[in-house]
């Protein structure tokens, strides 16, 4: 056993020791512990002083920013912050601490998320000591509090108090950097990975090294405000990267681990959580933005326009719309059919969203997200000696693709008593289609045993291929918090997700210098469905003040049928066959045990053991001998965290150690060119992760984290494996050892301006392509590469103004080798840089 996986449990068996002594000690401390919070929908003025009751905490505030506000009210046993978070929700004011420990409530004068997502809010206090006297809130000074609310547990906490490793990335540093897509910015997140779009248009991304190849079910869940995205299952071509424009967004959280108990099937290694903007009520405000960009060998510059605006109708009533275009510039070249920037693309959409307080204890938010992108190229390059710097050979036009995303959602959200119920009804519609080039890969491909040559007798040597697809998904969710009493609380829910799947496959003999189709070589059709229900629960026990323990369970059953019909004209004289229907049935039960100890408001460690569940599915064999179906795999994770502030809150921490065992892995394999999933094998994952940040002096902050991960086999992949060899100690596909990224940003005055500087270093460690195809094979490698972004700006209530460079030294890191096609490379982008200019009204 490897020295981390003892490391691990012997940690996990010293910090289950160390909880379970100090949970049963009483702590005497000068912070705030939970309280047990009962206070009802009413007017905002009374309940912020029936909390500072109960909290027994100084609170300050100006009546006339509250009087005309309501609040739902707040239940449960909270810490002082977390219930403040709710009972501000949607009233537009927030809070911050003055340095005497009183809690002041205002209006933000300003507030931004910065790029690693905490939230800095700016309040003015009436005297240079942060002293105020009365309920007064002139301003005279400025006092900055950092906190960052997430809801990875399917409630408002703060980051700080969540027993799972999260990493936030703020959306206004995505947008004035020009990092619009995962693929720029997934260098930001510990532990996570990705590939870029291959031939059939799904990226693959991985946390903490958990995937198996590409084109197989995900290991990684994707929610945009709480609504699944991608399906569980690849027996469709629904798998597509959610690519949601950051001027949609508030901000993305990122969860470690497996999260199979709250957000279901798929989510073996992690979370991917977009969270947009809600509309409030508060005031008329809004912003424009204009972008200029330009790429490293491209030969026209990129461009983005945006706006939004926040339209409140009444105290019950808002909407907000926003709106947005952009184009990304082209950079690779294909000399041999004279096109320059092939792979330019246009993207487009926008948000409406709407809120409605029925009354002072139902809310209602209706929400509908459309995107449309388009492109006429792929990203990669060719590997051959004649090739040059940002050059690849295809046929014309392939590697393009059109998708149109639409996401439409109802979250009904009530109070009854004490008991907080939730709705979210959601309808998603993905729409896909995809070109690309497969000549290279079907050039061997042999005919009643014989080579093929000039393509089946067409006499041409390309093959161009149209993936078109459109799958529509229907989800509900349900669920309830109910305090049990002071120290037990309740959450319970069911789930439903209907998905619908129609695409298809075509490939053709094209001629290799027009793209001119001349014949029909194989066609695809393939109708699927998936169907899942579920149950869930989770139990938080406060033990003391200071320890609790949660635990929580999900049933899952889920259902799919897959039907394919085809037509390979290079098989047994060209083959006709399918149409049969496949189905197959799974269930799964996942779990977590979770005790967490406060050593005080500002420190925290945990132990987390959690499970999670990959649903299997049904092939389709069209008489090649492939298996009808493929079972389900899951992962078991033990893991042990602590996160913090220490010396007054100049340095913030977060770290874990973990151990991943996965067993009976999915992967994906080939028979005569025709994909399909098998069980094989397990694997395991472990490493360490630690995040930091400081602020040493006004307006500087760093932050920084470095990761270290071993993932590999622990089994060799069976030997009837079709097109995947592997054996035990092989690293898992695109899984690096060691991964970092520094960061500082420093603000300054200049006159009635703020004036920035930032720059961001990323490392990648190498990694290792897909398991080889054979033993004869080796597989391919993917060298280490650092990154460097610069940023600078300037700012004031009204206009800011950014410019940027990122990979400032032109890198060519490689994200992917022959993942679209034989003998081609993917690469990060190359220097890009440009200016945005951004009028808030």
């Amino acid at each position: 056993m490897s020295l981390i996986h003892s490391a691990v449990k012997r940690a996990l068996l010293g910090v289950a020791c160390s909880v379970l002594a100090m949970g049963a000690m009483t702590i005497h401390a000068e912070e705030s512990a939970p309280v047990a919070f009962s206070i009802g929908a009413q007017n905002l003025a009374s309940a912020l002083t029936e909390f500072a009751r109960q909290s027994q905490q100084q609170l300050l505030f100006a009546p006339e920013l509250v009087s005309e506000k309501s609040t739902a009210g707040v239940q449960g046993k909270l810490d002082a912050f977390a219930a403040l978070s709710q009972l501000l929700r949607d009233t537009g004011l927030t809070f911050s601490t003055t340095k005497n420990g009183a809690i002041l409530i205002g209006k933000p004068t300003a507030m931004v998320v910065e790029q690693t997502g905490r939230v800095r809010l700016a309040q003015a206090t009436s005297s240079p000591d942060d002293t105020v006297s009365g309920n007064s809130a002139s301003a005279v000074g400025e006092l900055n509090v950092e906190e960052i609310i997430v809801t990875a547990q399917k409630k408002q906490e703060r980051l700080q108090d969540v027993p799972v490793p999260v990493s936030v990335i703020g959306a206004r540093m995505l947008v004035n950097s020009s990092q619009n897509q995962l693929q720029d910015y997934y260098t930001r997140i510990p532990g996570l990975s990705l590939t870029p779009p291959g031939s059939y248009g799904g990226a693959t991304i991985a946390i903490r090294g958990l995937v198996s190849g590409l084109y197989s079910n995900p290991t990684v869940g994707t929610v945009i405000d709480d609504v699944s995205y991608n399906s569980p299952s690849s027996s469709g071509f629904g798998n597509v990267v959610a690519e949601v424009d950051p001027s949609d967004l508030s901000h993305v959280e990122v969860l470690r681990g497996p999260q199979g108990t709250l957000y279901g099937a798929s989510s073996i290694g992690g979370l991917l959580k977009y969270v947009t903007i809600d509309p409030s009520t508060d005031a008329l405000e809004g912003s424009v933005q204009l972008g200029l960009s330009g790429v490293e060998n491209a030969d026209d510059a990129g461009y983005s326009v945006r706006g939004n605006v926040n339209i409140p109708l009444s105290d019950r009533w808002a909407i907000r719309v926003s709106g947005f275009k952009r184009r990304e510039a082209g950079y690779i070249d294909d000399p041999d059919h004279g096109a320059t920037g092939v792979n330019e693309q246009d993207v487009q959409g926008g948000r409406a969203s709407a809120l409605w307080r029925i009354s002072d204890n139902v809310t209602l938010k209706l929400g509908a997200l459309v995107q449309n992108g388009d492109s006429s190229g792929n990203n990669y390059v060719s590997a051959a000696a004649d090739r040059g710097d940002l050059e690849q050979s295809v046929v014309p036009d392939s590697g393009g693709y059109d998708k149109k995303l639409r996401i439409y959602s109802a979250n009904l959200s009530a109070r009854i008593g004490g008991v907080e119920l939730t709705s979210i009804s959601a309808y998603a519609d993905v729409d896909t289609t995809f070109l690309f080039d497969l000549s290279p890969g079907l050039g061997g491909i042999a005919r009643d045993g014989i080579p093929m040559v000039g393509f089946n007798g067409f006499g041409v040597s390309g093959v161009s291929v149209i993936q078109p697809s459109k799958t529509t998904r229907f989800t509900q969710e349900v669920r309830a918090v109910v305090p049990l009493s002071d120290r037990v609380e309740w959450l319970v829910g069911v789930y439903y997700a209907d998905e619908d799947t129609d695409g298809s496959q075509l490939a053709y003999a094209a001629d290799f210098d027009t793209a001119a189709i001349v014949g029909e070589l194989a066609r695809f059709r393939t109708i699927a469905s998936f169907e899942e229900y579920a149950a869930f629960t989770n139990l938080t026990f406060d033990v003391t003040d200071r320890f609790d323990v949660q635990v929580g369970g999900r049933f899952v059953r889920d259902q799919a049928t897959y039907a394919q019909t085809a037509s390979l004209a290079w098989v047994n004289g060209g083959a006709q066959g399918g149409g049969d229907v496949f189905d197959s049935e799974d269930s799964a039960f996942t779990y977590l045990v979770t005790p967490r100890f406060k050593l005080s408001s500002d420190l925290m460690m945990y132990a987390r053991l959690a499970s999670g569940y990959r649903p299997g599915g049904p092939n389709t064999s069209i008489g090649l001998g492939i298996p009808t179906e493929y079972g389900p795999d899951k992962t078991l994770n033990y893991e042990v965290g602590v996160k913090g502030k220490t010396f007054d809150g100049l340095l913030a921490f977060d770290a874990s150690v973990y151990y991943i065992d996965w067993k009976d892995i999915q992967i994906a394999l080939t028979s005569s060119a025709v994909g399909y999933n098998d069980n094989g094998s397990r694997a395991k994952s472990q490493g360490i992760e630690l995040s930091l940040e400081s602020r040493p002096t006004d307006g500087l902050t760093l932050s920084a984290w470095a990761t270290y991960s071993d993932a590999e086999l622990k089994e060799d992949l069976p030997s009837t494996a079709s097109g995947a060899f592997a054996l035990a100690g092989d690293r898992l596909p695109y899984s690096s050892r060691f991964s970092g990224s520094l960061s500082l940003d420093q603000d300054f005055p200049l006159g009635a301006w703020t004036g920035s500087l930032g720059a961001s270093l990323s490392y990648v460690g190498d990694r290792e392509e897909a398991f080889a195809v054979s033993a004869a094979v080796p597989r391919e490698q993917m060298p280490s590469y650092t990154k460097t972004d610069l940023r600078a700006g300037l700012r004031d209530d009204s206009w800011s103004a950014t410019l940027f460079v990122n990979n400032l030294a032109d890198k060519r890191g490689v994200i992917g080798v022959g993942s679209a096609s034989p003998n081609t490379i993917t690469y990060i982008q190359p220097r890009t840089y440009g200016v945005s200019l951004t009028r808030n009204f």
